[in-house]
């Protein structure tokens, strides 16, 4: 249990500020919209070049 707690913390101060962690279970074709979603935000989160 400290293990996941120490986890959780190092996970959240990953994420850029206005970005939330999410984990759900979903249908095969909203799993794919969701996947889209997450790389184009990877995208944005990405310095220009």
């Amino acid at each position: 249990q400290a293990v996941d707690r120490v986890w959780a913390v190092h996970q959240a101060k990953n994420l850029p500020s206005g970005y939330e962690r999410v984990s759900a279970v979903l249908p095969e074709h909203q799993a794919f919209i969701v996947k889209k979603w997450a790389e184009d935000a990877s995208r944005k989160r990405e310095p220009t070049k």
